[in-house]
């Protein structure tokens, strides 16, 4: 059993990740194997020569191959430390993280292959985040993602134009829609949805709609297959004016909706329990899909079991210090407290 603890204790080392202050030592450890096997699955894609090729792929390995070496690995770890056998949804978590890979730009697509992306590095607050950095080179890791401690000036617009963040804040979003919104009257229809901004805790949807002078957001059809729009009342007449479908597309409907929150100054901070080297964050409201899909990939779930999880997670309270300022420029707040 000694050389299995100087095996985390290893991983601890050679990917820089501390142990919080208060941190059981349970939690401590399941991040280690988290990290340790995206680690492992990015090295995975330099397999370019698979068993089952006659010829080597001298530029890809397929997805087939990256799960597989994903599982086999998160297996291994849970036959080694059986206590966290029950801890881990090995399935989905193998597939959670191949998502948040693919999504965060950490790998490029052809059909049924995948290969690493090209070197790419974002700074801030001397931090820097890393996008197809050599597996030679030292590094850290918060959840996914790769980082290191530099010397280089900050630059938050970078970290924004690396991940693909809206160049926009969230109130200039909100704004725009206006802008290009086309009204027409309209009838309640049965089905008809209607976003809840009082109680969304217990619910992102009403069948009521708000019957005040303020717009919001409305929604009709089967679920994935909703049409938005933009909703007014006057009096009991009500009015719309219909969404691009595209701005709705692979989540694209949480960038107008916290955009709606934030011009009712609803959208809830963020709130952020400090412990030493790592930081818990509790998000009360869906993140839009680009500031989101970073946040995972730079933090830990609170529960692997319970994937993915949008609303507890686990960052390097270094990385949390340079992600900050570029969420705040965007519209987001954060309320602080030691743990």
């Amino acid at each position: 059993m000694k050389r299995y603890r100087m095996l985390l204790e290893t991983i601890g080392s050679d990917l820089s990740i501390k142990q919080g202050n208060n941190e059981p030592i349970q939690q401590y450890q399941m991040r280690l194997i988290y990290s340790a096997v995206g680690r492992l699955m990015l090295a995975s894609m330099y397999d370019h020569i698979e068993p089952e090729q006659e010829q080597p792929n001298t530029e890809s390995v397929s997805v087939v191959h990256l799960k597989k070496k994903g599982k086999d690995i998160l297996s291994s770890y849970t036959r080694i430390y059986s206590e966290y056998a029950g801890s881990f949804d090995i399935e989905r978590i193998i597939d959670y993280i191949y998502d948040v890979f693919s999504a965060s730009g950490q790998m490029y697509h052809t059909a049924y292959y995948v290969s690493p992306a090209t070197y790419r590095m974002a700074a801030n607050n001397h931090v820097a985040l890393y996008r197809g950095l050599s597996l030679n080179i030292p590094i850290h890791m918060s959840g996914l993602g790769v980082w290191n401690p530099i010397n280089e000036p900050d630059s938050p617009e970078s970290i924004r134009d690396m991940f693909c963040l809206s160049e926009q804040t969230l109130a200039e979003q909100w704004k725009t829609l206006l802008s290009t919104a086309s009204w027409g009257a309209a009838e309640l229809l049965d089905g008809m949805q209607f976003m809840n901004t009082h109680h969304f805790r217990h619910g992102y949807w009403t069948d009521q709609p708000e019957r005040n002078d303020q717009i919001s957001v409305a929604r009709i059809g089967m679920q994935g297959t909703e049409i938005y729009y933009l909703y007014r009342m006057d009096n009991d007449s009500l009015y719309l004016a219909q969404i691009p479908s595209w701005m709705t597309e692979e989540g694209g409907q949480y960038n107008f909706m916290n955009a709606c929150l934030v011009s009712r100054e609803r959208l809830p901070q963020i709130r952020v329990q400090l412990n030493g080297s790592i930081v818990y964050l509790k998000i009360d409201y869906i993140l839009p899909p680009a500031e989101n899909t970073l946040l995972q990939l730079y933090s830990w779930p609170a529960s692997y079991t319970n994937i993915p999880d949008h609303f507890s997670r686990i960052m390097c309270g270094e990385v949390y210090q340079a992600l900050k300022p570029v969420y705040e420029t965007i519209g987001f707040q954060f309320q602080e407290e030691m743990l």
